[in-house]
């Protein structure tokens, strides 16, 4: 019996708040139930998939360790009769011939909750948060030791991670559910160490804002009060920065930038956006924010101590033969150097990925270059569904359409050898696609609609 095997996937799912694109030596994004893992140099390098344990699992989230050498892909049985999972796999980059490798290491099962979020502290240990209505917070071994045995790398005398002892060990748990059942979001670990050897956590959802060290002496989550001195509202992204502070983005449009467990200052998205969706930072410290509009926010670290960060300027991008972008939203941002230049790759809810320079960007004086990291798979997460395809019979093409939405009628010819795309055409609200044909001389394709036939030279 012959066997298929992917050869090449486009495009990208981002309708999962807790997938997110990594960039560093390797892109890594999420597509179906996949995680796609690819050189970001190139459009055109072989990718590595990795997929889900179980066929009948869907792919919740995942997350890449720092180094780059990790990868915890998590998945839920929608049907809910099985146990969640958490799969851990070594990756290893090679760069003669540049070769993507990814073996399995092993698997840790999450009995009676479904997983929200995780998150890997470097690839010593892996951060789970079950979904509602328990919301439990679990701290488990990934069986790697770092250099110094603490969770984070960081010098820390007369301590030893007990992970290194028990692999797969679950080292510590608490449960977060709050009496009215406020939904809770992620959970994200601090890259520093406090003074005290700790490491720091950081728990946001709807009104919910907790801050909690956890010691690498006994592995328990111990609170830490937290005064922000304002209202509670809902944070719908956080970020911890490189300084030890952590920003935390409002769906009412403010970036408040915590310190020592306190508000030290409080940013404003430029309007007409209201709602901050993610944030990300740049090798330098700026501060960089994923707002609705399709709109993206770069900060400039400022010398001022009570601003801390001053706006220096915002990227939309929708052009201007891109309109309906403007509901669009940024779900995901990631910072890689190329060459001698930062990108920020910014994965958006319509199913795209796009690179800007940063360079370019802060210079007020020129444009940034806004590029698709990866070709676009049809047009809009309206759109994104295959409705119909064909294959061409002496050339290399294989033409795809969206589903019939009126509004959102889209062809797309792809070259499946070089993984381009050939061209593309978008049809009027009068005319839902049905079928697609090409013509065995490939010079021309039939186009289907409810009442009429439309022949497209090629």
């Amino acid at each position: 019996m012959a066997h298929l095997r992917r050869e090449h996937v486009v495009g990208i799912r981002t309708d999962l708040p807790s997938c997110k694109v990594r960039v560093g030596r390797l892109i890594s994004y999420p597509c179906d139930n996949l995680c796609v893992l690819s050189d970001p140099t190139t459009t055109r390098s072989r990718q590595c998939f990795v997929e889900t344990t179980k066929s009948n699992h869907s792919l919740v989230a995942y997350d890449v360790s720092n180094d780059g050498t990790l990868l915890a892909l998590a998945e839920n049985d929608p049907t809910g009769n099985s146990s969640s999972l958490v799969s851990l796999y070594s990756l290893h980059v090679s760069t003669t011939p540049k070769k993507i490798t990814c073996s399995k290491k092993k698997v840790i099962r999450i009995e009676r909750s479904r997983i929200l979020h995780i998150s890997l502290v470097n690839s010593t240990h892996v951060l789970v948060l079950g979904a509602a209505p328990e919301y439990s917070l679990t701290l488990w071994s990934t069986g790697a030791t770092s250099a110094n045995g603490s969770l984070i790398g960081t010098p820390t005398k007369g301590t030893s991670s007990a992970g290194t002892k028990h692999p797969g060990a679950c080292l510590a748990s608490i449960k977060l559910a709050t009496p009215s059942g406020k939904r809770i979001y992620r959970a994200d670990v601090s890259p520093k160490e406090d003074d005290a050897g700790n490491t720091l956590l950081c728990v946001t959802g709807d009104g919910v804002l907790r801050l909690f060290r956890l010691s690498t002496a006994n592995n328990t989550f111990r609170p830490a009060t937290v005064n922000l001195k304002r209202k509670q509202q809902n944070y719908i992204a956080q970020k911890w920065l490189s300084s030890g502070q952590i920003a935390l983005g409002t769906d009412s449009g403010e970036i408040l930038i915590v310190e020592h467990n306190s508000t030290q200052s409080v940013l404003k998205l430029p309007e007409p956006c209201t709602a901050v969706t993610c944030l990300g930072e740049s090798s330098k410290g700026h501060l960089i924010v994923g707002s609705d509009k399709a709109s993206m926010h770069l900060y400039e670290a400022s010398q001022d101590v009570e601003a801390r960060f001053a706006l220096n300027t915002s990227i939309s991008l929708a052009t201007t033969n891109d309109t309906g972008r403007a509901g669009t939203t940024i779900t995901s941002l990631s910072t890689s150097m190329e060459g001698n230049e930062e990108v920020v790759y910014a994965a958006t809810s319509d199913n795209r990925l796009t690179k800007v320079p940063l360079g370019s960007a802060l210079e007020k004086s020129c444009s940034p270059e806004i590029q698709p990291a990866i070709p676009t798979f049809l047009s809009t997460k309206e759109s994104s569904c295959t409705h119909s395809m064909d294959t061409c019979l002496w050339s290399p093409l294989i033409a795809v359409s969206s589903s019939a939405v009126p509004q959102n009628n889209c062809v797309q010819i792809w070259n499946y050898r070089t993984r381009e795309l050939e061209a593309s055409k978008r049809f009027g609200s009068d005319c839902p696609i049905q079928a697609i044909c090409f013509h065995p001389s490939s010079f021309q394709l039939v186009v289907g609609s409810n009442d009429k036939l439309i022949a497209c030279d090629l």
